[in-house]
């Protein structure tokens, strides 16, 4: 596997900002002392970045529901979460970077983040042509 390059919704080998720092510095302690079932990985991130950032627009908006905090959701944008940077695009989907890392020497190095401006879209015939979209809706 040395030398594998790929892409990942965290860094699990280095906290992105001070948001992350501060979870994983919980979560270490809190897997070894058995309050947790299992190792960190994206879903946890994910799912501690859906409450950050509710509450973060809850904040904001002043409301626990209805139109304000939606307003407040969708404005949402520099948002620090724990997987990274993350922002709601104009379409109401998240923005976030993504971390690029490598196996270097048996363990995971960073190579880059990237920080999309826009959401991605599928773009038909983007695929690559020895497997068509039509092949894998069959």
């Amino acid at each position: 596997m040395e030398g594998l390059i790929f892409t990942a919704l965290f860094n699990p080998a280095g906290p992105a900002n001070p948001t992350a720092v501060q979870f994983f510095n919980l979560y270490a302690p809190a897997l070894k002392q058995g309050k947790l079932g299992e190792a960190m990985t994206a879903f946890q991130t994910l799912g501690a970045d859906t409450y950050l950032v509710s509450l973060d627009a809850f904040k904001r908006s002043g409301a626990s529901q209805g139109t304000k905090l939606e307003a407040a959701l969708a404005s949402t944008k520099g948002f620090a979460g724990v997987s990274g940077g993350i922002k709601t695009g104009p379409d109401g989907n998240v923005i976030k970077s993504v971390t690029v890392l490598k196996v270097r020497c048996g363990e995971l190095a960073s190579v880059t983040t990237m920080n999309p401006s826009r959401p991605l879209a599928f773009v038909p015939g983007s695929m690559c042509p020895r497997y068509p979209l039509q092949a894998l809706a069959g």
